[in-house]
């Protein structure tokens, strides 16, 4: 049971994310034989040319070739919330990232003028692309109710434990058959273990999730409900 409810609430949840994904594909104004093309960013190959205007997302990296007052803002990739301004000049080959102004990066935004860039990097090979892998990479930590439950059940099977061994031991300073006290021993031990845990959990999480939907929501994984 504990599967099925949870497999069901984490597929419906893929599946809006997955309709997400479709929906906000970034698109792409690029020169290709000298027309102007709108294609899908993930159609764009290193040596496109690509067309900025303001209100776009950029596509790709890319090497800035023309400029008019061209002002992009990279907060999701510096953490600067103010627009940067570009430039088509030659840098130096050790300009940090957040310097190169002569450069643009998937994911940011131009908020003013226009430009063109030659496509230096797509996908995983961009700055962004990077980030993403990075957090790809990082060991996934326990939420705070899977910690509360770990400590739960930690007590819980001590003090199950210790119940079952002070019946046994108690049981056998009686002199009672031994295989008789270690089959109490267990079935005690057994009888205590809350069983009906996992389906309360999996149940109230659902509810969780269900709830966060209805305020539009998505919750992709159940235990984060």
């Amino acid at each position: 049971l504990n599967t099925i409810v949870g497999y069901f609430q984490e597929n419906k949840a893929n599946q809006a994310l997955r309709i997400l994904k479709k929906i906000i594909k970034i698109k792409a104004l690029v020169v290709r034989e000298g027309n102007e093309l709108k294609v899908d960013s993930e159609e764009l190959v290193p040596g496109d040319i690509i067309v900025l205007t303001s209100g776009n997302k950029v596509p790709a990296d890319g090497r800035l070739i023309e400029t008019n007052n061209l002002k992009i803002n990279e907060a999701p990739l510096t953490g600067e919330w103010l627009p940067a301004q570009k430039t088509n000049k030659v840098l130096a080959k050790d300009t940090p990232v957040a310097d190169r102004d002569n450069m643009v990066y998937m994911g940011s935004m131009v908020e003013d003028g226009k430009g063109k860039a030659v496509v230096t990097s797509i996908g995983i090979k961009t700055e962004m692309g990077k980030i993403a892998a990075l957090v790809r990479e990082t060991k996934e930590e326990k939420t705070p109710l899977q910690r509360k439950l770990a400590n739960f059940s930690r007590i819980i099977g001590t003090v199950i434990a210790f119940i079952a061994l002070f019946i046994f031991i108690g049981g056998i300073l009686k002199q009672k058959d031994f295989l008789e006290m270690f089959e109490t021993s267990v079935a005690v031990a057994v009888a205590a273990i809350p069983e009906g845990l996992p389906v309360a959990m999996t149940v109230i999480l659902a509810l969780g999730m269900q709830r966060i939907l209805k305020r539009k929501g998505l919750v992709r994984k159940l235990i984060a409900a």
